[in-house]
């Protein structure tokens, strides 16, 4: 609940808030005001700012109602704002489902060297009900935990520890087949106004981390075997 003194009000449940700042964004208490100089309370002509602020998770839409959004108190009492006939504020984002990969098999004696790599496999990450009025779509590939980066700069993440194959790791690469940086953002350029369901493609192969000796495949620290990894991205709206 919002209280005299506090910077930042919400309004109600709708993991929104309003935020009032006077003198290039200065933001201030609400109460008790602004005290001129030579005493008094006043405004003058000072420039004063009303702004939503997102405080919390927006879920689906949430209507704003017409009316008095806030008041301010000083040697009187006067609104804020007026919302005549609502606010309705739409989260921009859009859904994106979990990611599974079947990378399927393949004969270790094709990873004949050092940087050796499998046919790529093709997949999307989805983006599903996506709304209007977004701008800009950027979205980043992190490695995880279970699976860190063996190699940011050409999109490589080391095997998760359940694999059982040796001298493999897992590489990333863009719609054009070229290895996509990790821990970057990268803009999806096909996004349309409208929103919709889309999808960014992409594609993974795997690729040989194993030193070059001689017996191509079979050298001292490669050995098949289940191959898995796990990244994770991170979608942002603009």
């Amino acid at each position: 609940m919002s209280k005299s003194g506090d910077l930042v009000y919400a309004i109600g449940n709708t993991g929104l808030a309003w935020q009032w700042s006077f003198k290039d964004n200065i933001t201030i208490p609400i109460y008790p005001g602004i005290r001129r100089e030579s005493g008094g309370f006043g405004w003058d002509t000072t420039r004063h700012v009303l702004r939503l602020i997102k405080i919390a998770d927006v879920i689906d839409a949430q209507k704003i109602p017409a009316g008095t959004l806030g008041v301010i108190h000083a040697d009187g009492v006067s609104p804020l704002a007026m919302a005549t006939n609502g606010t309705t504020i739409v989260p921009q984002s859009c859904e994106t489902p979990d990611i599974k990969v079947d990378m399927g098999s393949h004969d270790i004696s094709a990873f004949s060297y050092n940087g050796a790599y499998s046919k790529s496999v093709n997949f999307d990450i989805s983006l599903n009900n996506c709304p209007t009025g977004i701008n800009k779509v950027t979205y980043t590939l992190l490695p995880t935990s279970t699976s860190p980066a063996q190699n940011a700069t050409t999109g490589i993440v080391k095997l998760s520890a359940d694999s059982t194959a040796q001298g493999m790791a897992l590489q990333v690469l863009n719609s054009d087949g070229n290895p996509l940086v990790l821990n970057q953002s990268h803009v999806f350029t096909d996004y349309p106004s409208a929103g919709g369901n889309l999808k960014i493609p992409l594609s993974a192969r795997y690729f040989r981390i194993a030193e070059t000796a001689g017996n191509g495949g079979f050298d001292k620290g490669m050995r098949a075997g289940t191959a898995n990894a796990t990244i994770a991205f991170v979608m942002s709206y603009l």
